[in-house]
């Protein structure tokens, strides 16, 4: 997704916003499950759309984000036909006459892809078409992604990301929030807000704007070299992905799923990329990682949909951690006790969330992408019955001590992984 310059920014009292956000719950898409999907459909005749279809619901997807692969009235209606029968969720492309030929398809039409990255000078425009939309199909996604907050305020249109972000929903009243970011696992201080600390904050905003707001956000990350970009790992996948399970996502997408043409996507590497010829589409590595990472993120993400984001803590040798976590469920989580300083390398990233039957769920989460851990976690109240969400079924099941011979529960976590506990 390619950054676009944009008009300058037309100030609005911070104080205002505010009271606009807090007074002023927007009207929610119904979203029936977690969503998994990508950005760049398969490219390939409508003949096709089922294979391919059936390949992507192979490795766990949930939705297709249209836009690429089928742009016109007849190609649509193919397209959501395929997503029906390979039982995906459909976001169409915005093209003449494709919403009305998606919804005469089949049942797998969520909505349609609006608009992507816009700038503040986009919004009232994309407010008028928005609304459009929704009065014509009042149960039905307009989905529109946001700039990340490496994104330039000439870029935005706005002098502060957050400032972006308020002003897009209080002018367009979006149904879901979603941005793309892409961090650099370089240092931190190389990369700036295109960065791991970057990537925690963006989620951060959009965190809190949709707890204001009344509605769920997504996200797009990163799996694939381009530019600045080396080519993540599996545990750094993992990364990303559990880094926005905890910050409370109800969605995630990968960038890209078929690899884009072009110089600036010359090295090919996404989850289908070309081999031998330009023409000749394969599932890469990504596609595997992307197939094991989704088996378990469709059973957590079915729990955790419903749940109410009440807190996230960054664990880490930056801070005393029971300081950290001095409101916390947790008392304490580390594999070797922590003397302050950075020295300490273990770092941790715990979502909490409040279930639909007032139980606290926890998002634990190796926040390392270069290490396993082995933490021993104490919980504050000592007589609390835990549990988990079993990795492979989705049940909720009682919690795995992975080293029943010490003393407190002990988590095995592969680097970037994570595990979904629940406190009674």
């Amino acid at each position: 997704m390619s950054l676009r310059a944009s008009s300058l920014w037309k100030p609005i009292l911070i104080l205002s916003v505010l009271v606009q956000l807090s007074n002023s719950q927007l009207v929610p898409w119904n979203q029936d499950k977690f969503v998994v999907s990508f950005w760049v459909d398969p490219i390939v005749p409508a003949a096709d759309f089922p294979s391919q279809y059936a390949t992507i619901r192979a490795a766990n997807f949930t939705m297709l984000l249209g836009g690429f692969g089928a742009t016109d009235p007849m190609s649509v209606s193919a397209q959501v036909k395929a997503c029906d029968q390979a039982g995906l969720g459909c976001l169409v492309a915005d093209c003449d006459g494709c919403p009305d030929a998606a919804s005469k398809a089949g049942s797998s039409f969520w909505g349609l892809q609006v608009r992507d990255e816009p700038s503040v000078a986009d919004f009232s425009a994309l407010a008028q078409q928005l609304a459009s939309f929704k009065s014509a199909y009042p149960d039905k996604l307009g989905f529109i992604n946001l700039l990340p907050n490496y994104a330039s305020p000439a870029q935005l249109g706005a002098p502060t990301y957050g400032a972006y972000v308020d002003a897009f929903i209080l002018t367009v009243k979006p149904q879901i929030l979603c941005v793309d970011h892409y961090p650099n696992f370089l240092a931190d201080e190389q990369t700036g807000n295109a960065s791991m600390s970057g990537y925690r904050e963006n989620l951060s905003v959009l965190r809190e704007r949709s707890l204001q707001a009344g509605i769920g956000f997504w996200n797009f990350f990163n799996t694939m070299p381009f530019g600045s970009h080396t080519d993540p790992s599996e545990a750094q996948i993992r990364w990303q992905v559990f880094t926005s399970l905890a910050y409370g996502a109800k969605g995630v997408l990968y960038f890209c799923y078929w690899t884009p043409k072009g110089s600036e996507f010359i090295k090919g590497g996404a989850i289908m990329m070309p081999v031998d010829t330009i023409d000749n589409y394969v599932r890469g590595p990504h596609y595997f990682h992307a197939q094991r990472i989704n088996s378990v993120l469709v059973n957590y993400g079915a729990v955790l949909l419903r749940a109410n984001s009440t807190a996230v803590y960054l664990v880490d040798g930056s801070s005393d951690p029971k300081a950290v976590l001095a409101s916390s469920p947790v008392e304490s989580i580390g594999d070797t006790p922590w003397s302050g300083g950075a020295a300490w390398d273990e770092a941790y990233l715990i979502g909490e969330f409040r279930l639909e039957d007032s139980r606290t769920a926890l998002v634990v989460h190796n926040h390392r992408f270069d290490s396993n851990l082995w933490p021993t976690i104490v919980f504050r109240n000592a007589s609390a019955v835990v549990l988990e969400v079993d990795r492979s079924s989705g049940e909720i099941v009682p919690v795995q001590d992975c080293s029943p011979g010490m003393p407190g529960l002990q988590l095995d976590l592969a680097a970037g992984d994570g595990r979904v506990l629940i406190l009674e």
